[in-house]
C-alpha cells in the first residue's frame, strides 16, 4: 500500500476507495498461542446511526469504514445505553449504567462510589499506555491517573511518553459528525481543516480529498419527518458530515499503517449514540440508540476474533458490555461491580437477551423513559407521559428542522405520524423492528402482541429494580440528599423504600381516577420521592384530582422543593394558575447558600420546566424571567429555558 503523502492524488469519496491496506488473511487451523498484549484503538464518532454503506445504506459514501468492515466483524445489533453523549460515555467509562450511578442527566456532575474506577485504570495496571483524544464528558468528576495523555489533538502527541514495546490503548474521539456540524457548515469546515492539519496537511497543501455536497432531497427521510425543505437540507448536510467522518477514519488507519502499528492493533469503530436529525439523538428509538459497531483483528490476533474477516453477527451488545469485554479480551480480571457481559475473550458469557437504555434530563428539558431491545422488538416505558416528545431544547433548536417542523404541525400540514412528536406520550410503546425500523407503529395496545408486550415489560421492570433506577428521585432532591455520599449509595440503601417509590410512580402514570384515593394517602408518606410521584399522579389526573386540592395546596410548602414544585403543577391543572406562577417565581428568587452543592439550580430548572406549560404569562413575570436569563452566574441550561419562555410570551 502507498501511504498518503503530500503528493497524493485526489481521492474522490464518491468512488469507494479506501485509504488503508488490503484485507488481512486468516491462517487456517491456527492454534491459540500466547501473544504479547495487542494494542487497542477505539475510534468513537459522534451522533451517527448505522447510516453507512456496510450496513446497507446505499446513499452513504463511506469507503473507509466499509473497508474496515470487510476486514473485521460487523455487529448488527449494537446499542448505546443512552441516546446522548455524556450519559452514554458515563456508562462506557465506568462499566455501570449511568441511571444506576445517578450520572444519567445531561451534563450533571454527581460523584460515583469509591469502588468504581474508570476502566482504563485496569489497563494501566496491566502495563498499558492509555491515551484519550480530548473529549471525556463522563457526567461525573474525573479520576486521576487514568490517562497517560488525555488532551491531544495531533496524532504525533497520541503516544508521547510511551515506553519501548509498551502496548497502548487509544480512545480516538472524532466529532466530525456531531450535530453542531450539521447546524453550521462553518464549524464543519473548520473541524475538517483542523483534522487535515493534525495529519500533516496545512491549509497551504492540497487536501487528498474532494467532496461533492449531497443535494437536498437526495436522501430519503423517515416517515416521522414532514416533507419540507428544512428536513431535506439537514439530511443532506448530515450525510456530508458522515462522509468527512469516514475520511477521518481513513486518515487514522493510514497513520496506523504508516507507523507500522496496524499489524499489532485491534481496531474498534463505533458511534457514541445515534443521530442526528431531530427524533434520533436524545430519543430512545432505534434512531437514537442503535450504533454502527465494527472490530478489526489483525492476522496476529485472529484467534481472539469471534469470526473471520468480513463476517457479521446478530449478537445483542451494548456499551455496558464494552469495559468487561475489553478487560476479558486482554485477560484482565473483571471487577464485580461492572454490569455488562463480556462478548470477547476466553471467559465470554452467554449472549445477553436484551440491550437496555434510558433517557433522563436532556439539557434543560426534564424527561424520564426506559427501554429494552431484543432482536425483534423495542419496548419503551415513559414515566413522564404528561410531557410531549418535542420539548424545546435550545441546542437542538439551532438546527433547521425543529422550528420548521413545529410550524408545519401548527399549520396542519403534517400527517398523524408526524403530528405525534408534538403530542403527549403514551405510557408504553412496543415496536417490531423488522417491519417498522423507524418505530412509528406502536403495538402496545395490539392484542396480537400481548405476550411480547408482557415479556418485555417484565424484563424492563426487573432491570429497573436490579439497578435501582435513579430517575425515580427528582434531580434537586437527589443532589441535595446525597451530600457526603453518592446518589448510588443513597438509593441503594436497604432502608430506602424503592419498591414503594416505583409502585407509586406506576400508579401515577396510569392516569386512572380509581388510583386517586391511594395517591392522596401517599401524599403524606414520609419518603419525599413517594410524595413526589403521588403529586405527579394528581397532576396527570388534572381536574379529576379535585378531591386532593386542599392537600396539594398545602404541599407547595413541602420540605422537598421538588415535591412543592410538582404540587404547584398539579394546582395549575386544577385552575390555580396565579397561585402556581407566584410560587414558582418565589423558587427562582431563592439563592444558594454555602452548603449548596448545585441542587438549588436544579430546583430552579424544575420550576422553569413547569412554567413552560403556561399559555400566558403576565408582563411582570416576563420581566423577571428576562432578568434571570441574563444573569451570568446562572447555569446555561437555566438561562436558556428562561430566555425561551420570554421569547414565546412576547
Amino acid at each position: 500500500m502507498e501511504n498518503i503523502s503530500m503528493n497524493s492524488a485526489l481521492l474522490k469519496s464518491t468512488v469507494l476507495l479506501s485509504l488503508f491496506g488490503t484485507s488481512c488473511s486468516v491462517k487456517e487451523n491456527k492454534k491459540e498461542e500466547q501473544k504479547p498484549h495487542p494494542n487497542i484503538i477505539w475510534i468513537v464518532s459522534e451522533d451517527n446511526s448505522p447510516l453507512i454503506g456496510c450496513y446497507g445504506d446505499t446513499n452513504a459514501r463511506t469507503p473507509n469504514i466499509d473497508k474496515l468492515a470487510s476486514e473485521g466483524i460487523i455487529y448488527d445489533n449494537a446499542f448505546a445505553n443512552a441516546p446522548v453523549s455524556a450519559p452514554s460515555r458515563s456508562t462506557l467509562v465506568t462499566g455501570m449504567f449511568a441511571n444506576c450511578l445517578g450520572t444519567h442527566h445531561m451534563r450533571c456532575k454527581n460523584p460515583v462510589p469509591d469502588f468504581v474506577h474508570f476502566f482504563p485504570k485496569y489497563l494501566k495496571d496491566e502495563g498499558y499506555f492509555t491515551s484519550n483524544r480530548i473529549k471525556k464528558d463522563y457526567n461525573t468528576f474525573d479520576q486521576d491517573s487514568v490517562w497517560d495523555v488525555d488532551s491531544w489533538w495531533n496524532w504525533e502527541e497520541a503516544l508521547e511518553g510511551i515506553g519501548d514495546n509498551q502496548p497502548f490503548f487509544i480512545q480516538y474521539n472524532t466529532w466530525m459528525s456531531h450535530e453542531d456540524k450539521v447546524q453550521s457548515k462553518t464549524r464543519r469546515d473548520e473541524y475538517w481543516k483542523g483534522t487535515l492539519s493534525a495529519y500533516g496537511y496545512p491549509d497551504s497543501v492540497e487536501s487528498p480529498f474532494e467532496f461533492e455536497e449531497f443535494v437536498p432531497g437526495s436522501i430519503p427521510h423517515p416517515p416521522y419527518h414532514p416533507d419540507i425543505l428544512e428536513v431535506d437540507e439537514d439530511w443532506a448536510d448530515y450525510y456530508s458530515c458522515i462522509e468527512r467522518m469516514d475520511a477521518e477514519v481513513g486518515l487514522i488507519m493510514a497513520q496506523l499503517e504508516k507507523d507500522s502499528l496496524l499489524d499489532n492493533t485491534i481496531v474498534f469503530y463505533f458511534s457514541d449514540h445515534g443521530g442526528v436529525v431531530v427524533r434520533s439523538k436524545r430519543f430512545t428509538y432505534e434512531s437514537g440508540l442503535k450504533v454502527p459497531f465494527i472490530i478489526r483483528f489483525p492476522d496476529k490476533y485472529q484467534y481472539l476474533a469471534p469470526g473471520k474477516p468480513g463476517t457479521r453477527t446478530d449478537r445483542v451488545i451494548s456499551f455496558i458490555d464494552l469495559p468487561p469485554t475489553l478487560l476479558n479480551l486482554l485477560g484482565i480480571p473483571i471487577p464485580d461491580y461492572m454490569q455488562g457481559n463480556p462478548f470477547l475473550g476466553k471467559d465470554s458469557k452467554k449472549e445477553s437477551e436484551y440491550a437496555y437504555g434510558f433517557r433522563g434530563r436532556m439539557d434543560e428539558a426534564y424527561d424520564f423513559s426506559v427501554t429494552i431491545r431484543d432482536k425483534n422488538f423495542r419496548y419503551i416505558k415513559n414515566y413522564m407521559p404528561n410531557r410531549i416528545w418535542g420539548q424545546h431544547i435550545s441546542f437542538l433548536w439551532k438546527a433547521r428542522v425543529p422550528s420548521a417542523w413545529e410550524k408545519a404541525f401548527k399549520d396542519g400540514t403534517c400527517d398523524d405520524i408526524q403530528n405525534r412528536f408534538w403530542q403527549q406520550k403514551p405510557v408504553e410503546e412496543l415496536y417490531e423492528i423488522a417491519s417498522d425500523p423507524h418505530n412509528v407503529n406502536n403495538l402496545a395496545k395490539n392484542p396480537d402482541y400481548t405476550k411480547d408486550l408482557e415479556r418485555m415489560r417484565t424484563a424492563c421492570k426487573t432491570w429497573i429494580f436490579d439497578i435501582k433506577e435513579k430517575s425515580f428521585m427528582p434531580e434537586g432532591d437527589m443532589v441535595s440528599r446525597s451530600k457526603g455520599s453518592t446518589p448510588y449509595e443513597l438509593m441503594d440503601d436497604k432502608d430506602f423504600p424503592f419498591d414503594m417509590v416505583v409502585e407509586t410512580a406506576e400508579l401515577a402514570i396510569e392516569g386512572n381516577p380509581e388510583n386517586l384515593p391511594v395517591l392522596i394517602k401517599r401524599l403524606h408518606h414520609e419518603e419525599s420521592s413517594v410524595r413526589y410521584w403521588a403529586t405527579v399522579g394528581c397532576s396527570i389526573l388534572g381536574k379529576q384530582s379535585e378531591p386532593a386540592k386542599d392537600v396539594l395546596q398545602d404541599m407547595v410548602n413541602d420540605p422537598s422543593i421538588d415535591v412543592g414544585i410538582a404540587a404547584a403543577e398539579a394546582m395549575k391543572n386544577l385552575g390555580e394558575e396565579k397561585m402556581t406562577i407566584d410560587f414558582l417565581k418565589s423558587i427562582l428568587l431563592k439563592k444558594p447558600d454555602e452548603n449548596d452543592k448545585g441542587e438549588l439550580y436544579y430546583y430552579h430548572l424544575h420550576a422553569l420546566n413547569v412554567i413552560t406549560l403556561f399559555d400566558n404569562i403576565n408582563q411582570n413575570s416576563i420581566s423577571m424571567l428576562k432578568e434571570y436569563s441574563e444573569k451570568k452566574d446562572i447555569p446555561g441550561y437555566n438561562r436558556n429555558i428562561a430566555a425561551y419562555i420570554v421569547e414565546i410570551n412576547q
